[in-house]
């Protein structure tokens, strides 16, 4: 029975390594040019609508700040194409055309966890 139990316990490990693995990314995370895990920002941009904010035609940089204005680090928007190549995904009609014109897009992460646009157009 102990057996059972290790080996089914093995296998939900390996499972989970496996689907983590297979998870899309449709952005990156830097800081000093250097790619880093926050798991603050990543679950703070699954509660906005990032394809808004994304470009079809290339990749995109927020820069992330704090609530005293300091830099935290930058997220990089991998571009309608790219996901469309990558994964098949659709490009989602939020996504702006092009990038041509466009401004400085910058959020703020607030303490508890909320990320708010700054600027962004």
């Amino acid at each position: 029975m102990n057996l059972y139990k290790v080996i089914l316990i093995a296998s939900g490990l390996l499972f989970s390594l496996y689907s983590g693995a297979q998870q899309k990314q449709s952005y990156t995370i830097l800081k000093d040019g250097q790619p880093i895990v926050s798991t603050q920002c990543s679950a703070a941009l699954n509660n906005i609508i990032i394809d808004s904010y994304r470009f079809s035609d290339t990749r995109r940089t927020i820069k992330v700040v704090n609530e005293a204005g300091a830099y935290l680090y930058d997220v990089i928007l991998f571009s309608g194409q790219e996901l469309k190549a990558q994964y098949g995904k659709q490009i989602s009609p939020l996504n702006k055309l092009q990038s041509a014109g466009s401004q400085i897009c910058e959020l703020v992460l607030f303490s508890d966890g909320a990320l708010k646009v700054k600027t962004c157009k």
